[in-house]
């Protein structure tokens, strides 16, 4: 049974149904193929674009203010910090600004000025000063899904704000029972009358989604922000928000744009499709599919077009 590696960017069965391909034969080849063009792709976009909770992305820096980052998209930054002092940056010295990190000083931080000459030295051999770790990436059709609760504090709140989840299968309703009167008996029940800040609220809004009917795995992000992953493969968690509080944002992972699919699709059946026969010189052929039979930049035109949008500008 072919294996496929799980971060390409569609399944076996995704590209057989578009290649009209009924025998499992070449399963092992096609598994290879789309593997390859998963990379490919990766490689004329700069980009990576499977899901990463804990992403590293590390370079010199020095000459500019904002670092675009290899990964699309980008949902938030964990950390900024400088590798010659050993020191992380300051939430407020730095943010996220579409799929880059945007620093007010650049990446001569004030409080890193004893460093420049060692700062310089590495920059010069092309080392790195700066790592940033992030949360990025898309979730595809044959993923886990992801969402995210952002949760205010108790002053934010007021007595029966609700907030309805819903995971493709069962819905429910959160109360937010400020008073510790109660909530309405169709709801379900999140008594904060004994929490103060937000990150009180989350752990005790995760309490209550972890003991629902809702098919998701919830863990604690910190700073009030709670992380919800489906327990199967599906559709993101859809939210009816009906707590008026400030900050308290529901969202969902994006998922994987129809055009780096059918990217992958087309440069696979056109490996496919021209393979030779002759199964002794198959292997060959899954070897040189990072190369491609096609145009001088190793991609088809048709398939340049469809990952124009995705590329990453570099040196910003």
């Amino acid at each position: 049974m072919a294996t496929l590696n799980p971060k390409s960017y569609t399944t076996l069965a995704d590209f057989k149904l578009f290649a009209g391909i009924t025998s499992n034969s070449d399963d092992e080849l096609l598994a290879a193929l789309i593997d390859a063009a998963s990379r490919r792709v990766e490689s004329h976009c700069d980009r990576k674009f499977y899901w990463q909770e804990n992403a590293i992305h590390t370079f010199a820096g020095l000459d500019h203010a904002i670092e675009s980052l290899p990964m699309r998209p980008v949902h938030r930054i964990l950390e900024v910090r400088n590798l010659v002092s050993g020191t992380a940056a300051a939430a407020t010295g730095y943010h996220l600004d579409g799929d880059a990190v945007f620093t007010d000083n650049g990446f001569y931080f004030d409080g890193y000025r004893n460093n420049n000459a060692a700062m310089d030295k590495n920059y010069a051999l092309a080392r790195e000063n700066w790592r940033v770790k992030y949360v990025g990436g898309y979730v595809f059709a044959y993923d886990t899904a992801k969402s995210w609760i952002t949760c205010p504090a108790v002053a934010d709140l007021s007595d029966g704000d609700t907030v309805t989840l819903f995971d493709g299968a069962q819905e429910v309703t959160f109360e937010f029972d400020v008073a510790g009167d109660g909530v309405a008996a169709s709801n379900t029940q999140v008594d904060v009358s004994g929490d103060t800040t937000a990150s009180e609220v989350a752990a005790t809004l995760r309490t209550a989604l972890n003991a629902s009917a809702l098919g998701v795995t919830t863990s604690d992000e910190g700073s009030g922000l709670l992380e919800l992953v489906h327990d199967s493969t599906g559709e993101p968690i859809l939210a009816g928000n009906g707590v008026g509080a400030p900050g308290f944002v529901v969202t969902s992972a994006p998922l994987g744009p129809a055009d780096l699919v059918l990217a992958v699709r087309k440069l696979v059946n056109h490996v496919y499709k021209n393979k030779n026969r002759n199964p002794a010189i198959r292997r060959q052929h899954v070897l040189e599919a990072a190369v491609w039979y096609s145009d001088e930049g190793g991609i088809q035109s048709e398939v340049k077009a469809l990952l124009e949008p995705y590329r990453r500008i570099v040196g910003v």
